[in-house]
């Protein structure tokens, strides 16, 4: 495997880590009681859509995209 295979995928992967744990939050931050009942609805929900945006661009993004704008 070359390395610009690589460093895609090393990008990609770094997406879907950031964006599953951004989601998995929203998640929690809406289901778990403890966080329930001190996190608005809206909160938990808009979290959980950034994460869920997170994953689709790293998932559908074009590798140009990846290269410009992801800095790691």
């Amino acid at each position: 495997m070359d390395e610009a295979l690589r460093a895609e995928r090393r990008r990609r992967h770094r997406l879907y880590v950031i964006g599953m744990a951004v989601a998995i939050a929203g998640i929690i931050m809406g289901t778990m009681p403890l966080f329930a009942e001190h996190t608005p609805i809206h909160v938990s929900k808009g979290c959980a859509a950034v994460g869920a945006l997170i994953l689709a661009i790293g998932r559908f993004a074009p590798d140009h995209f990846l290269r410009r704008w992801w800095i790691f």
